[in-house]
């Protein structure tokens, strides 16, 4: 007999922050995980159905004998994490928020998943017939250059693609 599952994710990258949220159900548990990445550390976060929950903070950078730093942290909820690690408990919570949506649910006629990156606040384009397509390249990309301030190759790409628009 075949058992049922879903699975779910969502990805997006916010500042140069690479944020993965996905969810995995079937007849036993639903398991829920959260990835993040940047420039100096890799966080993942396992949370169960009843409650339990590992985070694992993984260093991206090599210590002097050539070793990385990991550090695990594990505890039944939430709640007794917050106590252990209040502050990391805090910055998953943020990530979480900017992660979007995933969820995974199984019944008896099979699974079902859905999921949505970001927090579905995009702003569509409004037209501007004062600017032509030019200036209003041009005007895009000074906002991605904004976006992106922490990130200096994706700003030197950014200021590229400006000389080449200003052509």
């Amino acid at each position: 007999m075949a058992s049922n599952a879903s699975s779910s994710t969502s990805t997006v990258i916010k500042n140069g922050i690479r944020i993965t949220r996905s969810v995995h159900a079937d007849e036993d548990q639903k398991v829920s995980k959260l990835n993040v990445v940047d420039k100096t550390q890799e966080i993942a976060v396992r949370e169960i159905s009843d409650g339990a929950i590992e985070i694992r903070v993984r260093s991206l950078k090599k210590n002097a004998d050539g070793s990385i730093t990991e550090k695990v942290y594990s505890a039944v909820s939430r709640d007794e994490l917050k106590e252990q690690a209040p502050e990391l408990v805090r910055n998953i919570e943020r990530y979480e928020k900017m992660a979007g949506f995933a969820s995974a649910t199984v019944g008896p006629n099979g699974g079902n998943a859905t999921s949505r990156a970001g927090n579905n606040r995009f702003s569509v384009p409004i037209p501007n017939e004062h600017l032509d397509a030019k200036e209003m390249m041009q005007s895009q990309l000074r906002k991605m250059l904004e976006q992106h301030a922490d990130h200096p190759e994706m700003q030197r790409m950014i200021r590229r693609m400006m000389l080449d628009v200003g052509k």
